[in-house]
């Protein structure tokens, strides 16, 4: 298990991968499409991070989404 967390963090930093800032453009035509995962019962910041390939366990695994929706929007949405 640890191996392949090891191989993921490493192969990241490799090829010069960051999460940087989302664009709010992007982070609204994600809200739209949340609505299919919605249907499947995936939580909002579960969602959001399959989506936009973050690693980021507080959103990851936050059941209100109003809160969600404020920490997405103050750590990971670029300010203009």
């Amino acid at each position: 298990m640890f191996d392949s967390m090891i191989h993921d963090l490493l192969s990241r930093h490799e090829s010069g991968q960051t999460n940087l800032p989302i664009k709010l453009a992007d982070y609204e035509s994600w809200q739209k499409l949340y609505t299919f995962d919605a249907l499947q019962d995936v939580r909002y910041g579960q969602s959001f991070c399959n989506h936009f390939d973050i690693q980021d366990h507080r959103i990851f695994y936050e059941r209100d989404w109003v809160r969600c929706d404020v920490l997405i929007r103050r750590e990971w949405i670029e300010r203009p």
